[in-house]
């Protein structure tokens, strides 16, 4: 990806990303907080957001 333009990494990176439940930080609500992603660590909620960052 480092090879290509803009738009090209944009579209690369959405799918890469697609089924992996990520997303920033600034874009997270606290509902989306308190559910862990697709393949985290489910040690319950109050570690939930802490697991989607990683």
């Amino acid at each position: 990806m480092a090879d290509m333009k803009k738009p090209g990494t944009a579209e690369a990176a959405e799918q890469l990303l697609a089924t992996t439940g990520w997303l920033p930080a600034l874009m997270r609500t606290p509902q989306a907080a308190t559910q862990p992603a697709a393949g985290a660590a489910t040690d319950g909620p109050a570690n939930a957001y802490a697991n989607m960052a990683e």
